[in-house]
């Protein structure tokens, strides 16, 4: 299959036309070309590997519809402002345009068959202010949103059988489990379990409430997160290790007593921030004294 190869090309080139013979792009073919602003692809490309487009100056990305496969970090840290997918894409990469800080708007068409979106897939993209998923998406890993801080709307399309959105949450419907969301979601009284990190790194909101028909939050869901105020219904709650680590909680309001906060043991082990104090307010007073570590 001839493919273009990691990168032989000098570091000048501002374009580049692909032979319609091309099928696949290697790995770091154009990375750091930060002088390459339009590529005209081969229409007969089949997949871009990993990193092929990283640090580049390319700024919109139409690329042909043959495209089934995109490998980890393809345009990453690229200056892309216009994302078209493919429509034959089945795979999406970890990092595909993570580092992207340009207003950047991902389309996925109608028919879109995309099944694969891996971890952190949208990842580490401030330019990222609006996402639909297709009805076609089947499996969707860990973070897919991480450290988004002007991610504001979150939606699944409705005919997924497999995720449905609420309140800027993508939630797994076998579980009810949220896998990801942003500073601008309203976790829903539907959902049951928060997944390893769904919130992570700046992706949650200020002021959270997690409602009482939430039973667990994993490792790592909200590790890094801005949120400042945190409201626990349900005081029997299974927050793992971890859940709220390097956070920036200041308050939490517990919807038990401080006998049953104190009974926890949640003071090392789930919410670290450094030497800051947070202040606990249980249903028969304050429980005092609490730190992060």
């Amino acid at each position: 299959t001839p493919t273009a190869t990691e990168s032989v090309f000098p570091n000048t080139i501002t374009q580049v036309i692909m032979s319609p013979y091309i099928e696949d792009i290697g790995d770091s073919a154009f990375q750091g070309h930060n002088n390459l602003v339009r590529v005209e692809y081969s229409p007969n490309l089949t997949k871009i590997g990993n990193y092929t487009f990283k640090n580049s100056g390319i700024n919109n990305c139409d690329l042909p519809d043959t495209v089934s496969k995109l490998g980890t970090g393809t345009f990453g840290d690229s200056k892309i402002n216009t994302f078209k997918f493919p429509h034959n894409l089945t795979d999406l990469g970890s990092g595909v345009i993570s580092g992207c800080h340009y207003y950047i708007m991902p389309v996925f068409g109608e028919n879109s068959i995309l099944v694969n979106i891996y971890s952190g897939t949208f990842g580490w993209s401030n330019g990222l202010k609006f996402l639909k998923l297709p009805a076609s998406v089947t499996s969707i890993g860990e973070g897919i949103l991480r450290v988004n801080n002007n991610l504001s709307t979150v939606l699944v399309d409705a005919n997924n059988p497999n995720y449905y959105s609420k309140g800027n949450c993508i939630i797994r419907k076998s579980d009810n489990a949220v896998i990801a969301g942003c500073m601008h979601s309203t976790i829903p009284q539907s959902a049951r379990i928060i997944e390893r990190s769904a919130f992570q790194a700046g992706g949650s909101p200020r002021n959270l409430t997690i409602p009482y028909n939430i039973t667990e939050i994993k490792n790592s869901a909200f590790n890094s997160a801005e949120t400042e105020t945190l409201t626990l219904e349900n005081p029997n709650i299974l927050i793992n290790a971890g859940a709220f680590q390097q956070n920036s909680i200041t308050r939490i309001n517990y919807n038990g007593t401080t006998a049953q906060f104190e009974a926890r043991g949640w003071k090392k082990s789930v919410f670290t921030n450094g030497s800051q104090d947070i202040d606990v307010i249980c249903k028969d007073g304050n429980y005092n004294g609490y730190k992060s570590a």
